[in-house]
């Protein structure tokens, strides 16, 4: 079908195609080595990293690196051209070499143990003094704190509010009782007894109402002491008759809550729990031990109230608790009170001044310490 001059035209076509091709090849060779040469910029090798973190180690001060005796510096002749490609998102910078899994950060300090500790601690809360700055504490009804000469009082001094039972000592404690100690105590704003390192307590009569209530959201959170109020008209007979076990329990109610515990029992119990041997096994649970001479004066004297005083005072002691006692000033009067409580300085660790509502007579006693 084709003539010689169609042969002419296939043949030129051929030899276009034929340089085509050639061409092709050479650019192709030309392209692959371009990219060789470029990844050979842009992947180091191991000695290239070597020798680049080498550069930035020489340039670190020699107190915060250690290099090991078997470290060694590869010499470079120059710095990278700031031309050079960048590395592949894969390898290291080689200012951030990876540091080892146990190695510490050279310029981090271990703490000490006691920094440790402070770091751990938490902030420190004011607590509120459980003694008296000279030794001795007053011990006074907390709804009298409004009649008191505040310059008199001490850190440590201890206020009370009554949650007793009345009436029947079999009768559980009525909530209308327990808010009416809560009340007292509450005479004394939070603020107030946080700034003079006041005590607070509240007393019952019974480990039974204490256990009710102790956890109640009404307890005062700022009560620091419970008081066991142990007596035959307020207490339960059954509390009443195992007087060991009931202080046991009452002081294992009130430690497990964080409070401090006074017993504060009769002068006729006191007395029968000497007798019986009991006041040592009661002394193992409680923190302070009281006694109630309301009348004791007029029957044994001034001299005997002195020295049956120091008696109680030495056994109290000798289980290193604190020894209170208690006159009260509607029978005793001011002047025999502070007279009384200043020759016993060294013998009375708590002055209870005993009152309900008396607030200039418990004032004046106050007035009248020395302390």
């Amino acid at each position: 079908m084709f003539g010689p001059g169609h042969r002419t035209i296939k043949v030129r076509i051929y030899a276009t195609l034929g340089l085509s091709i050639a061409i092709s090849v050479i650019l192709l060779t030309a392209c692959q080595s371009a990219i060789k040469a470029n990844l050979g910029k842009a992947i180091a090798t191991p000695s290239q990293v070597q020798a680049q973190t080498s550069i930035q180690t020489q340039t670190v001060p020699s107190a915060t690196i250690a290099l090991t005796p078997a470290a060694t510096l590869i010499p470079v002749t120059s710095a990278a051209s700031p031309t050079q490609t960048p590395p592949s998102p894969t390898s290291l910078p080689p200012t951030e070499a990876p540091p080892s899994p146990t190695s510490v950060p050279p310029t981090a300090e271990v703490p000490s143990p006691s920094a440790i500790l402070s770091a751990v601690s938490p902030t420190p809360v004011a607590s509120i003094p459980m003694m008296s700055s000279s030794g001795r504490r007053v011990l006074v009804n907390a709804n009298l704190y409004p009649a008191l000469d505040k310059s008199k009082l001490r850190p440590g001094d201890i206020f009370k509010g009554q949650s007793v039972r009345a009436g029947s000592p079999e009768t559980p404690l009525s909530r209308q009782a327990f808010m009416r100690g809560v009340s007292e105590v509450n005479s004394i704003p939070s603020n107030d007894a946080l700034a003079g390192g006041f005590n607070k307590s509240l007393v019952f009569s019974s480990y039974q109402d204490l256990q009710t209530y102790i956890a109640d959201a009404q307890f005062p959170t700022d009560v620091n002491y419970v008081e066991y109020n142990f007596e035959r008209n307020m207490t339960p007979s059954a509390e009443y008759d195992d007087p060991v076990g009931s202080v046991t329990n009452f002081a294992s109610i009130a430690h497990d809550h964080g409070k401090m515990v006074m017993f504060g029992p009769t002068l006729a119990e006191l007395r029968q729990l000497v007798k019986r041997g009991q006041l040592t096994g009661v002394l193992k649970s409680v923190d302070i031990v009281a006694y109630q001479a309301q009348n004791r004066i007029q029957g044994i004297g001034e001299a005997g109230l002195l020295a049956e005083l120091q008696q109680y005072h030495a056994l109290v002691q000798a289980s290193g608790k604190a020894f209170a006692a208690q006159l009260w000033v509607n029978s005793n009067g001011c002047d025999l009170m502070t007279k009384v409580f200043n020759e016993t300085s060294n013998v009375v660790d708590v002055i209870a001044i005993g009152t309900h509502d008396d607030g200039a007579g418990a004032n004046c006693v106050l007035i009248g310490l020395r302390r």
